[in-house]
């Protein structure tokens, strides 16, 4: 069809009815107020009353005229009763008449009727000033309504706070009052001055509305929650500033339905329904401001977070496409509003945390510990070290042992030197020493106004941390957003992001200070009795290293209380987005948009090693060499060595958008549809310098083709190069649209569809675009005439289905070459594949069923929603075997994975007291489980899946994604005390077997989800006048761990020690109450590994911990209100299934450690 012909059609069946129709519409209201009016102004009163008060013959004329008298209370004081009698008289007659001979005159204003004494100024009267405090809340429960409307006399003055209070100030006896709040009735007042304060106004529900109050937005659009029929959970504004921290999404897993975050494996992090992919990223999609965030979310300032709408199903979430399948979190800044007068908004806290408590770690006891080294040095275990020409690190424990073997001190002063270690324990120095209470800062400060014709705002943010090891963190950002209206079908908006965001690292934790590469003693020492930092054994022993070189040699110890001064990384982001905005309205209901967004990302990483560094030091003394004549050469030149990495980050995304809201009287249509392409491109340079001077910006130079002996024992080495340059593409193109159909406000029908191109997935256009699309229906049950249930007078059903997909920007589907430096011996290019030919890689796909229910009981006092969902991924990133001929492996990561998922997500919120005190609960149940339908094992050895290493992603076919396996345990042999297994069926002590190719995975025990099945939150929130208190309980269900226990192979080897050793099995009996094992020599690392990997170490990970609690006090200030807070965060687990006293969200490892509860003080204020 022809343009001009489509354009006529348009024109003749929807511009002309429907501008037929609001003309009659418009037409039929005049008439209703032109008649109103006249019937007002001619509308008489009639009294016949004998000897009553003044008060109640106002109340008559009051209820007869429509109009409201304002007066001061004590101006009929001590005046004679009424007697009148006027039939049909009109208004100012009778006012005449009655108020005659009393010192009273009035002034009629609209409808008022203001009564003055004779005595009195009326001009100074009507120009006196008063400050009218009011409280706004729900009639039906109480509740406190935030962001309502206040205007006065036709004119916007303010919105209710937080906690539905606002403050006002009327000029003269009386002012027009109105209240206005999305889903409430409006309400209309005359207020007077002299009014009984605080104002407690109780506004009606509006049914009609009602359903339509919560507005999610899904980053194209905003859309009203009735007429949605996806899965959305909206944080607003007063529950995300329920805790107070430096981050965002930090924040989400105690206050919203559906996430979690995985704290208890090595792949964890945040998730939105569980996992939809096994191989794939598995982090939900961010969207700021309508468009993918590509940078460090933590560059954005929560106080600038307006709401926050997480999308939870397909049909929410499949407008994205191909990065939609682990969920969409949907980021809303602040934004300036139309008619606004000018608004100042302020928020400031101190935080701050005690050190944290090592006692937590698990440390093997100092006694203990060299208990352990006398037993393996009568055994000969330190025999090679102590000859060998490595020099490697000998402990003070040894080299004394050793002394006294070779004569060199006598036993009593070798038992007495180690017996005053025994009394040492590293953690006591780490905490003295190292750990200090963390401190943090936020400063917001934003200024909003808005006109007709222009809205605005700016924020600006400054935050400082300082951690529990002295490293820092600043962040500042700036932000403008402006949107004008030139002319009335058009708007035009610009905004600008600034972030720069600096962090510096601080001292060595527990567990980063080591000896041998691993950890250190647990008898060392730090500083001295006097505090005086002592060096610490490291790479090298001791004994060699105070004689290296005879004095020539640069300082060759260690000091780490010292060192962090000298050896530290800064790293500098700035992030600047700029977006431009137009919106154009072609006739009423269709418009037309374009946005166009530019990032501009800059990361600047540089990890010194200065001179006196120690890292430094040892490098240029192991490359020296000694000449001919006994002089020294340096291969690498005394100085400092810097390494730096930068990375520029250049990011464009434009979107093109048609909109059309048809609303009629039996339905509505919302259409919109459009496409956005995006590129991004990241550079990445990394170099090293050697023999770099700071404070001349010199560098040194080196040869990093030839080969040197080292020091130490003279074999050949080369220097180290650590240059790189790297570039990356990313081009996306996508078509989308979405839309959505009510009929008779009862049943809705909604769709979504989306094409998604990308140049990193297939050779053949097929399969380089994908198409996601999505359905659902609504069916608002409660309104049908059948419809009889009075307690649940809103009941609304939603079901959906869609697809949506996920990608991994590192893969390719065409053979990839990553060039790497120089070779090192003959300074020629070297290089290798990245990624091999895979013609069919596509995207993932996840498909979600989605069924919903939302209801309210009567009064709105419990209300919530009922959700069920099953999701399939097909075409997942797994491995697939590989012709070993092609010299890329044995297998490729392809589309060759499958699984399913299925869940609950329950959220229900009570009113169980609505009285001047209130309390609401509101609970977040969630339930989740998976399962591996398809998936290739590459080695299906049972070693790889006990999860020992608290991995636990497997991918196992039958087994959730990450599952919990472990060998099956025999107990100890009561004979000698070793860990007994299974090997065919059979107890066995060949551990060799038994971790390696002997077991399958089919000969291990299956315990369970490594994620909690059962996940969630309760939101306690009570208020009482200007007091007001929340907290947040957190629980974590279903799902197990591994926890570490004595491993006697890397106590020998690597001096990793556990408190179990104390509990290890010595002596017949002993097997009847512990399950540790018995120490042995020669210990080998199978048995070591069977006993790790064992089902003995797995424990529940069930929990209940309160997240945050929330104090604050509203302080009236003038017309406006200031806000002091006292929060305390990360209180700790209230309950845990485990017995051996660990959190199993700080398990991982041999050294985590629990932080302690945050307190900040803060306040906040809005003018």
């Amino acid at each position: 069809m022809r343009i001009d012909k489509l354009w006529a059609t348009m024109v003749r069946d929807l511009l002309f009815p429907y501008l037929q129709k609001h003309i009659c519409i418009l037409a039929l209201l005049l008439s209703i107020m032109l008649h109103s009016k006249s019937q007002s102004t001619q509308k008489n009163i009639s009294l016949d009353v004998h000897d009553i008060k003044m008060e109640d013959v106002i109340a008559m004329i009051e209820k007869q005229s429509g109009n409201i008298f304002v007066y001061d209370g004590d101006i009929f004081k001590n005046q004679q009763k009424v007697t009148i009698h006027v039939n049909s008289m009109p208004l100012k007659e009778v006012l005449s008449l009655l108020f005659a001979g009393r010192s009273v005159h009035y002034t009629i204003k609209a409808k008022a009727i203001i009564l003055i004494p004779d005595n009195e100024d009326t001009e100074k009267i009507i120009n006196t000033t008063k400050i009218i405090e009011g409280h706004i809340r729900d009639a039906s429960n109480g509740m406190a309504i935030v962001g309502a409307n206040i205007f006065l006399n036709g004119k916007i003055q303010t919105t209710t706070d937080e906690n539905g209070n606002f403050k006002l100030e009327i000029k003269g006896l009386h002012a027009f009052l109105k209240i206005d709040n999305v889903g409430y009735k409006t309400y209309n007042s005359i207020v007077k001055s002299n009014s009984t304060t605080p104002l407690y106004i109780d506004m009606q529900v509006d049914n009609k509305t009602l359903d339509s109050v919560q507005v999610v937005s899904n980053g194209y659009s905003s859309i009203s929650r009735e007429r949605a029929t996806g899965s959305f959970e909206l944080i607003d504004k007063s529950l995300f500033s329920q805790q107070a921290s430096m981050d965002i999404l930090g924040r989400l897993d105690a206050i919203a339905n559906s996430v979690t975050t995985d704290k208890a494996t090595t792949t964890g992090g945040l998730m939105v329904r569980g996992l939809s992919s096994i191989n794939g990223p598995t982090s939900p999609l961010v969207v700021l401001d309508n468009f993918p965030y590509d940078g460090d979310i933590s560059n954005i300032n929560p106080n600038d977070v307006e709401n926050i709408t997480i999308l939870k199903d397909a049909a929410a979430a499949s407008i994205w496409g191909a990065r939609a399948s682990n969920g969409v979190i949907v980021i809303t800044t602040k934004k300036g509003k139309y008619n606004q007068p000018l608004k100042v908004g302020f928020n400031s806290f101190l935080q701050t945390s005690a050190k944290p408590d090592l006692g937590y770690i698990k440390q093997i006891k100092t006694s203990d510990f060299i208990d352990v080294e006398k037993y393996l040095f009568q055994n000969g275990f330190y025999d090679n070290d102590l000859g060998s020409l490595s020099k490697p690190v000998i402990s003070p424990v040894v080299e004394i042992l050793q002394k006294e073997r070779l004569g060199l001190i006598n036993p009593d002063l070798a038992n007495n030197t180690i017996d005053a270690l025994s009394g040492l324990d590293i953690r006591d120095q780490f905490s003295k020493y190292i750990y200090q209470p963390s401190f943090n800062q936020q400063y917001a400060l934003s200024i909003s106004g808005g006109s007709q014709k222009l809205n605005w705002i700016t924020t600006m943010g400054f935050d400082s941390q300082k951690d529990n090891l002295a490293a820092t963190t600043k962040r500042t950002n700036l932000s403008f957003n402006a949107n004008y209206k030139p002319y009335k079908n058009l708007e035009i908006g610009t905004a600008l992001y600034y972030t720069r965001y600096s962090t510096k690292t601080g001292r060595s934790g527990y567990g980063t200070v080591n000896s041998n590469n691993f950890t250190t003693l647990p008898y060392a020492q730090l500083a001295d009795g006097n505090g005086i930092p002592v060096a610490l054994i490291k790479d090298y022993a001791q004994s060699y290293k105070d004689t290296a070189g005879g004095g020539n040699l640069l300082d060759w110890n260690y000091y780490p209380l010292l060192d962090y001064q000298h050896d530290y990384t800064k790293n500098d982001i700035s992030d600047n987005i700029i977006t431009m905005n137009a919106k154009y309205a072609i006739f009423q209901g269709l418009s037309v948009s374009m946005i166009f967004r530019h990032e501009e990302q800059k990361t600047d990483n540089q990890h010194l090693h200065d001179e006196q560094s120690y890292y430094s030091r040892n490098l240029v003394n192991y490359y020296t060499q000694i000449r001919s004549d006994g002089t020294l050469a340096y291969p690498i030149p005394k100085g400092g060595i810097l390494d730096r990495t930068t990375s520029n980050l250049i990011a464009n995304d434009t979107r093109f958008q048609l909109n059309y809201d048809y609303n009629w009287a039996k339905g509505s249509l919302d259409i919109l549809a459009g496409s956005e392409l995006r590129r991004a491109t990241t550079d990445n340079y990394q170099n090293r310098y050697y023999g770099y001077n700071q404070d001349i910006s010199t560098i040194g130079y080196v040869d990093y083709t030839g080969s040197y002996p080292d020091y130490v024992d003279g074999n050949l080495v080369q220097i180290p190069r650590m240059d790189a340059i790297g570039t990356l593409h990313t081009n996306f193109m996508s078509y989308f649209a979405n839309g959505a159909y009510t009929y008779n406000q009862k049943y809705t029908l909604s769709f979504s569809a989306r094409r998604d191109a990308s140049n990193l997935f297939g050779l053949h256009t097929n399969d380089q675009w994908n198409p996601f699309w999505s359905t659902g229906v609504g069916w608002k049950i409660s309104d049908e005439k059948f419809y009889h249930m009075d307690f649940i007078p809103y009941l609304n059903l939603k079901a959906t289905y869609g697809l949506s997909g996920n990608i991994n920007p590192a893969m390719s589907a065409v053979t990839t070459i990553l060039y790497l430096s120089a070779n090192s011996y003959y300074n020629t290019p070297t290089a290798r594949f990245d990624n091999i030919y895979n013609p069919d890689l596509r995207w993932e796909t996840s498909r979600m069923y989605n069924f919903q229910t939302e209801f309210r009981t009567k009064n709105n006092l419990l209300h919530g929603t009922i959700e069920y969902y099953r999701k399939r991924g097909k075409g997942l990133f797994g491995y697939a075997p590989l012709d070993y001929t092609t010299g890329a492996g044995s297998s490729i990561l392809k589309n060759a994975a499958d699984m399913q998922g299925s869940g609950w997500d329950i959220k229900l919120t009570a009113i169980p007291v609505h009285k001047i005190f209130r309390w609401q609960l509101t609970a977040n149940i969630s339930y989740y489980k998976d399962k591996v339908t398809k998936n290739y094992l590459q080695d299906a050895n049972g070693l790889n899946y006990v999860g020992k290493d608290g991995n636990g992603l497997f991918g196992i076919p039958g087994s959730p994604v990450r599952s919990v396996y472990a060998y099956m345990w025999g107990g100890l042999d009561p004979e000698n005390g070793n860990p007994i297994g299974y090997l065919n069926g059979q107890k066995s002590t060949d551990y060799q077997s038994i971790t390696t190719t002997g077991s399958q995975v089919s000969d291990l025990r299956y315990f369970g989800s490594a994620l909690p099945t059962w996940f969630g939150s309760m939101i306690n929130e009570f208020s009482f006048k200007r007091w007001s208190l929340q907290f947040s309980l957190q629980y974590k269900l279903g799902y197990y761990f591994h926890r570490n226990s004595i491993n006697y192979y890397n106590l020998y080897n690597n001096w990793v020690g556990h408190s179990d050793f104390s509990k290890r099995w010595k002596q017949p009996g002993d097997e009847l109450h512990t399950n540790v094992p018995s120490m042995v020599y020669p210990e080998s690392s199978a048995r070591s590994d069977f006993y790790a990997g064992s089902e003995v170490l797995v424990d529940k990970g069930d929990n209940i911990r309160l997240r945050y609690v929330n104090l604050q006090y509203s302080l009236p200030m003038g017309t406006n209100e200031m806000v002091f807070y006292l929060n305390v965060a990360d209180l700790g687990v209230l309950w845990k299934a485990n017995h051996d006293g660990i959190d199993p969200d700080y398990n991982l490892g041999n050294y985590a450690l629990k932080p302690k509860p945050s307190y900040t003080i803060g306040f906040r204020f809005n003018y």
